[in-house]
C-alpha cells in the first residue's frame, strides 16, 4: 500500500458528502485522552449535542450519537501510532444522514491487523462477529478487541467505510474510519 490510498465499505470522500446542514471538527492528541480517560465520553457529549439539536427527540439523538461517537474516539485515541499524534474526529448532518469520522495515524503492523478486522467486519455476518468476538474463537489478542466497532455496526449503522493513505516520506498511514448513520434511526434510537 505504498504511496497509495485504499478505501474498504462506504467510504465518502468530501466531494461527495453533499450538501451538509452542520458540521463540526476536531482535532486531540491521544495523550491527552489516555491519561483522562473521561475525555472520551465528555468530547463524544460534546459533539453530540452539536449534531443532536437537529432532532425531535434531543435526548434520544444524544444517547445514540455520544454512544457511536464515544466508541469512535476511544479506538482512535488507543489505536493511534504515537500519543503525540493528533487525531482528527468530525460530525456531519446532511439532513438524511450522520457522517461521523475519526483519523489516527497508524503504523505499517497496525495497519496490517486492522485490515483483517476491517475485511471480516464488512465480509461477515455482523452477529457471528459478535458472538465470536465474544468466544473470542477467532480473534487473536494480537488484533485488538474491535467488539466496540462490532457493536455499533450490529446496533446502529446504515454503513462503514475505511480509508488508508501512506503519509508522504514517511512509515505512518492515516486512518480514517467513517460511520454512517440514517437520520431516522438515530432519531428513533
Amino acid at each position: 500500500m505504498t504511496g497509495k490510498t485504499t478505501t474498504f465499505g462506504d467510504y465518502v470522500a468530501d466531494e461527495r458528502v453533499g450538501a451538509l446542514i452542520s458540521t463540526i471538527e476536531i482535532r486531540i492528541l491521544p495523550k491527552d485522552f489516555n491519561t483522562e480517560w473521561q475525555r472520551c465520553g465528555q468530547t463524544a457529549d460534546y459533539l453530540a449535542s452539536y449534531l443532536a439539536h437537529h432532532f425531535e427527540d434531543f435526548e434520544m439523538a444524544m444517547n445514540v450519537l455520544s454512544t457511536v461517537l464515544n466508541e469512535l474516539i476511544e479506538n482512535s485515541v488507543k489505536f493511534s501510532a504515537s500519543q503525540h499524534e493528533w487525531v482528527s474526529i468530525s460530525a456531519s448532518f446532511s439532513g438524511k444522514a450522520v457522517i461521523l469520522e475519526a483519523t489516527n495515524s497508524a503504523t505499517a503492523e497496525q495497519l496490517e491487523l486492522f485490515t483483517a478486522f476491517v475485511e471480516r467486519l464488512l465480509s461477515e455476518d455482523v452477529e457471528d462477529l459478535f458472538l465470536a468476538r465474544i468466544e473470542d474463537s477467532d480473534f487473536g489478542v494480537e488484533s485488538g478487541s474491535g467488539l466496540g466497532l462490532i457493536t455499533i455496526k450490529k446496533d446502529y449503522l446504515s454503513g462503514i467505510g475505511v480509508r488508508f493513505q501512506q503519509r508522504p516520506s514517511s512509515d505512518l498511514y492515516d486512518v480514517s474510519v467513517q460511520l454512517h448513520l440514517d437520520a431516522d434511526l438515530v432519531a428513533q434510537g
